[in-house]
């Protein structure tokens, strides 16, 4: 990575991740980092909302 914005994903954005334990989850962008080449996505976990940090290369646009 560059340093630079990947206009592919911005906060708010419905993603689905392709990849890891949260595998098949839908989620919309919470924030994205970076520097660490992260993304911050809220999913449905058992009913419950929840922050999950995802490597932003695991991650789907669905809109």
């Amino acid at each position: 990575m560059d340093g630079s914005i990947d206009p592919q994903f911005s906060p708010g954005q419905r993603v689905r991740i392709i990849d890891g334990p949260f595998e098949t989850f839908e989620g919309v962008i919470l924030e994205i980092d970076d520097r660490a080449d992260s993304v911050t996505v809220e999913v449905s976990v058992f009913g419950k909302i929840t922050p999950v940090d995802v490597p932003r290369d695991a991650l789907k646009p669905l809109d």
